[in-house]
């Protein structure tokens, strides 16, 4: 789990459970992608990585480039393309929230059903900007 702390100023912390302990890690406020260790090889994970190298590289990093990253980066690769399809495991939807001052965008499609929703949650007060 990836948590967004705006309490005082923005920290992101990742939480993982091992399946004896959990692991609770301050991350650095820079981009990242995560890919599951039950799902993906070390191989498949360093092909992802790079990918999202790539995509950094050549893009201005803003919602819609990163949900156009999740939509294609290694598309046609159904083993461990960011959208695979290994038939009993598979991406079923993309969720992306982008946080505006008071306001959280929310965004989901389910890539099943091709189904969009987009609602924007307002917080009574701003919260560190």
């Amino acid at each position: 789990m990836v948590i967004a702390d705006w309490n005082n100023g923005l920290k992101f912390f990742e939480l993982v459970w091992d399946g004896n302990q959990k692991h609770l890690t301050e991350l650095p406020l820079e981009p990242k992608i995560w890919s599951s260790s039950t799902l993906y090889n070390p191989s498949m994970r360093t092909e992802r990585a790079n990918w999202f190298e790539d995509f950094k590289s050549d893009n201005k990093l803003d919602a819609s480039a990163l949900l156009n990253f999740h939509k294609t980066a290694g598309k046609g690769n159904l083993d461990y393309g960011v959208i695979m399809n290994r038939y009993l495991v598979r991406t079923t939807s993309i969720t992306q929230i982008e946080k505006k001052g008071n306001c959280a965008n929310m965004h989901y499609e389910n890539l099943l059903k091709g189904q969009q929703v987009s609602k924007t949650l307002k917080f009574p007060v701003t919260v560190n900007g």
